[in-house]
């Protein structure tokens, strides 16, 4: 637990191998027995008066921070699968409240997959529904935690990468490749006979995109979630 700033948090990551060792971290224990030791977990949070006091009233709805899993994708739980190799384990993605926090998820292991947690600060009105401001978002791959970078670090970050793997990409490709109208792109050492002809082609291109697609994935959901903040 800490007191940590947004700032000083941004570049840390989470990980209890002690416990992990010990239990199994499930929807059901995340909060009160694995976030809660972690760096970003303020402990003056509305989820710490369950924690201490069992509190089983819907905190999301008073005043004060909370945090809450928003998204969760992992391989169907072993419980769930059949033992007919025809079927294999199913890929579970549960992006509700309804389907995250309904009774029978508790049990749902966590320890591997992606997961997200939403950090929220609500206001209450006087009339209408409590002001909710989305604050921060961490995502969980295989039980690390790691603080997601706001819209204007994601977006300056992705330009930055971009323009440095593009530049690179040319440099490689001058150096290491050479280009004809009939032959298309080929390596250099094309006229070396033990080392045949390479060609660049859209296979390659598919195999590079799918390297990326987790990020891609993490970088368009959290956009997502940014934008739907802003005011319409």
């Amino acid at each position: 637990m800490s007191n940590l700033s947004l700032e000083e948090t941004a570049t840390m990551a989470y990980r209890n191998d002690d416990f992990l060792q010990m239990n199994l971290l499930t929807i059901g224990n995340l909060f009160n027995s694995y976030f809660n030791n972690s760096p970003f977990y303020d402990p003056t949070c509305l989820n710490e008066q369950v924690n201490r006091y069992e509190k089983f009233t819907d905190i999301f709805d008073e005043n004060g921070i909370t945090y809450r899993l928003t998204y969760v994708q992992i391989q169907e739980p072993n419980f769930l699968k059949t033992l007919d190799p025809a079927n294999p384990p199913k890929e579970l993605i549960l992006e509700t409240e309804q389907e995250i926090y309904a009774p029978e998820k508790a049990n749902y292991p966590i320890t591997t997959g992606l997961c997200v947690i939403s950090k929220y600060r609500t206001r209450l009105q006087d009339h209408g529904e409590p002001i909710k401001e989305l604050l921060a978002q961490y995502y969980m791959i295989d039980a690390t935690i790691y603080q997601a970078p706001d819209l204007y670090s994601l977006v300056t970050s992705n330009f930055r990468t971009a323009i440095f793997n593009l530049r690179e990409a040319i440099r490689d490709a001058d150096s290491a490749y050479k280009w004809t109208p009939e032959m298309r792109y080929q390596k250099a050492n094309v006229n070396i006979p033990t080392k045949p002809p390479f060609l660049f082609g859209a296979y390659e291109m598919e195999n590079i995109i799918a390297e990326h697609s987790i990020e891609k994935d993490l970088q368009k959901y959290f956009i997502g979630q940014v934008i739907a903040q802003l005011p319409q």
